[in-house]
């Protein structure tokens, strides 16, 4: 699947507040720059981009692994089974497919794309913004903002943070501790949210939660 775009964290406020698949309504790139500048990133090798003000790495490969970092702007596309790492960067935007892990720590904003059976975690930035498919696992902590929506499946943690916004497209589990005031869940109707506990919110039923 070709992916020419990037999630531009300055735009999340108006991001579909459902999405059943990706989502393709974010800024484009005016040009992606691969880590030597010539070609695009090759799965299985570390391609790392760092210390300009504008770089983003590009990957049609699967298990691609991006290092971005001490940036303005930064960022990566890539396909399935990829890793991405972005830090000190003050905005970073990331796009993947199916079964990608991902970590994004001390930036400003971040925005994450991925497909089913994404493992993604960022901390120590202001806002984090996480659209995932199915039976993806997102763990938001140690910041102001966590704006996630994930698909059937899916589980979510937010510690340590501000706000707690989650939006499921079915059944999902949401974890949460030292939150102020409590969780955005939305549930659809097929699953209806429920309580599992002080610190388990589930929409549909509370067992499962956390996923093995």
């Amino acid at each position: 699947m070709q992916r020419d775009f990037l999630l531009d964290p300055a735009i999340r406020a108006a991001w579909p507040t459902r999405t059943p698949s990706r989502v393709a309504v974010l800024s484009l790139l005016l040009g992606l720059s691969a880590c030597d500048e010539e070609d695009a990133c090759s799965g299985g090798e570390v391609c790392e981009c760092a210390h300009f003000d504008d770089c983003y790495l590009e990957c049609h490969d699967s298990n691609c692994n991006f290092r971005v970092h001490d940036l303005v702007h930064g960022g990566g596309v890539c396909d399935d089974g990829c890793h991405q790492l972005c830090f000190a960067v003050t905005d970073c935007s990331l796009s993947c497919g199916n079964g990608c892990t991902s970590e994004v720590h001390d930036v400003t904003s971040s925005g994450t794309l991925c497909g089913n059976g994404c493992d993604h975690q960022c901390f120590g930035l202001d806002r984090c913004g996480v659209v995932a498919g199915a039976d993806s696992k997102v763990h938001c902590h140690n910041a102001t903002t966590c704006d996630i929506e994930v698909g059937p499946g899916s589980y979510v943690m937010c510690d340590s943070v501000s706000t707690c916004s989650v939006d499921c497209a079915g059944d999902c589990g949401v974890h949460h501790t030292g939150v102020s005031g409590s969780p955005q869940v939305t549930c659809p109707s097929s699953a209806p949210r429920t309580e599992c506990s002080s610190t388990l919110i589930a929409c549909g039923g509370c067992e499962g939660w956390p996923p093995p």
